[in-house]
């Protein structure tokens, strides 16, 4: 039994032995070196320090034997310093490139704006030129219309003659006409030299009949023929005829531009007539006026304190 324990006792110790020497070993490892190392430490410590010489030599063959930072960055900054000038000079012959553009834009723009300024004179040249022109030809037109209103002067122009009335028999119609209001006797002679229906306009209705015209011997019997028109009262068959003086078509569009205004006379029982080239002359108040434009007109109505004109 004595021999049996003994083994096992031994064996225990050695473990126990083993454990202190590596414990012993982690405390040397970790703790700093004070003291003298003992033998087996010295030989961990000579391994230790072979395999780090080793490593040393190993990283002194791959790298370089100075530090490659400053070759790199001085590298590196060459670089940036031709890419920087590369740059720098296609930006210079980019901006030369604009400045000419410029130029050349400034230069069009200049002659562009002296071309304008020579049209604009030109433009109000020919304005005023057009102006003076516009005056000639309403002072030609206005002789044009006077020289024909001077060729019609003895004419009358009748409306609302029907057309049943025919060429053989419009004379004696209108005698019968004329001797109800009074201007032909029968036993006098005859007050007109001609008279003829005229040309229908195109733009007249195919019932409305055409007008017949009228050429007097002299200016006294005309205006006599238009009084006794204005006056009389018309009776059976000859309701619907009217008479008017024979203008040129120029003259009757100035005289329908004053249309309007010369109602409000008739409305306030101011005496007016026409006058040549186109005008009012109007009397009001034991006195007179000549008016030469519709605006003049109003204008006169207005400082008369005739408020119709205000709503013409």
């Amino acid at each position: 039994m004595a021999s049996k324990k003994a083994p096992e006792k031994s064996t225990k110790r050695d473990k126990r032995e083993d454990k202190k020497d590596r414990a012993e070993k982690r405390l040397s490892f970790f703790s700093p070196q004070t003291s003298k190392p003992e033998k087996g430490r010295s030989d961990i410590d000579a391994a230790m320090n072979r395999s780090s010489s080793g490593e040393e030599e190993q990283h002194s063959m791959t790298l370089p034997p100075s530090d490659p930072l400053p070759q790199i960055q001085e590298y590196m900054n060459m670089a940036l310093d031709k890419q920087f000038e590369k740059i720098k000079q296609e930006i210079h012959l980019q901006v030369q490139d604009l400045r000419t553009d410029f130029l050349a834009l400034a230069f069009r723009v200049k002659t562009n704006e002296e071309k304008i300024e020579n049209l604009t004179m030109m433009d109000l040249i020919h304005k005023d030129n057009i102006k003076q022109y516009d005056m000639k030809i309403d002072i030609i037109e206005q002789k044009l219309a006077d020289i024909e209103d001077q060729s019609r002067r003895l004419n009358l122009r009748i409306r609302g003659i029907a057309e049943s009335i025919s060429k053989d028999q419009l004379e004696k119609y209108l005698k019968e006409y004329l001797l109800q209001i009074g201007i032909y006797q029968k036993d006098q002679t005859i007050v007109w030299e001609r008279c003829h229906r005229t040309m229908k306009p195109a733009n007249l209705p195919s019932e409305t009949p055409r007008d017949i015209m009228i050429y007097c011997l002299d200016l006294r019997t005309k205006e006599k023929i238009l009084k006794a028109y204005r006056e009389a009262t018309p009776q059976e068959p000859f309701l619907n005829i009217k008479i008017f003086p024979d203008l040129s078509y120029h003259t009757r569009m100035k005289r329908r531009q004053y249309a309007h205004l010369t109602e409000i006379l008739r409305q306030k029982q101011i005496r007016y007539r026409w006058a040549f080239p186109v005008k009012i002359i109007l009397t009001y108040e034991y006195k007179t006026w000549t008016l030469d434009s519709p605006e003049n007109l109003r204008k006169w109505l207005i400082e008369h304190k005739i408020t119709e004109a205000a709503n013409s």
